[in-house]
């Protein structure tokens, strides 16, 4: 889906700018990933759930979703 390949790409964008200490521009691409993420993409969602909430601080939600984004992949 066009929707998830451009969500990926703002995915890319955030880690960039949070490569180089741009924790504000991650921050907008996180936001723009998820309003691009496809229906059904549910799995990179959780994952946007949880960069972003890391990025805002909230390690207990980062950990929450990044536990059940493992609990949902298979051995």
């Amino acid at each position: 889906a066009t929707g998830s390949r451009d969500a990926v790409g703002w995915l890319a964008l955030a880690d960039a700018a949070q490569a180089v200490g741009d924790r504000d521009g991650a921050l907008a691409a996180i936001e723009q990933a998820r309003r691009a993420v496809a229906p059904g993409a549910a799995r990179l969602a959780r994952r946007l759930q949880a960069e972003q909430a890391s990025l805002e601080g909230d390690a207990p939600a980062s950990a929450a979703h990044w536990r059940a984004l493992l609990a949902q992949t298979p051995e």
